[in-house]
């Protein structure tokens, strides 16, 4: 039972390790004024994958209890399917 939670903690800390990205992303767009382009497609990334962190927690969660455990790459392609969608 314990290795078991202890997949899952792991699973999760992906999802978690995007979150400073994403208020980065934030505070830099909110930083710059707002009539330049870069500033607003950093605003519009960041809200992006705060709009879907549920979504990147539950493909986080999947891959992370996959037996593979190759799931790093399909999850930063989901978030750059987000980003660029989104924008």
């Amino acid at each position: 039972m314990k290795t078991y939670f202890q997949r899952i903690g792991r699973s999760l800390m992906l999802p978690v390790a995007v979150l400073p990205a994403a208020a980065i992303l934030e505070g830099i767009g909110h930083m710059l004024p707002k009539n330049w382009a870069i500033a607003q497609f950093l605003q519009v990334g960041g809200t992006a994958i705060l709009s879907y962190l549920s979504l990147l927690f539950a493909v986080g969660l999947a891959f992370g209890m996959a037996e593979d455990k190759d799931g790093a790459a399909a999850l930063a392609g989901v978030v750059a399917y987000i980003v660029r969608v989104t924008y």
